[in-house]
């Protein structure tokens, strides 16, 4: 692994932790930290599955991140 590999992948296992951080702060909100606790859980399977090279993988959990992302969105707009 070069250098400009393992500095990307400790870039994004840096930006990986700070998410995973602020998603894991409760918010009181049951059904918001029940969907936050699920997005962190496949941010730690897609960082698993980069970090074996199983790219298959990472490309569906990048899908369900990013419905995850939306279904996240739309608790806060409706004021949950």
């Amino acid at each position: 692994m070069g250098w400009q590999t393992r500095h990307d992948g400790n870039k994004r296992v840096g930006m990986m932790e700070k998410i995973q951080q602020k998603l894991s702060e409760p918010t009181g909100d049951v059904v918001t930290d029940a969907a936050r606790s699920t997005f962190v859980e496949k941010l730690r399977e897609l960082n698993a599955a980069l970090e074996s090279g199983d790219s298959e993988s990472a490309s569906e959990l990048r899908d369900d991140l990013k419905d995850l992302r939306s279904e996240l969105g739309n608790i806060r707009s409706f004021g949950r």
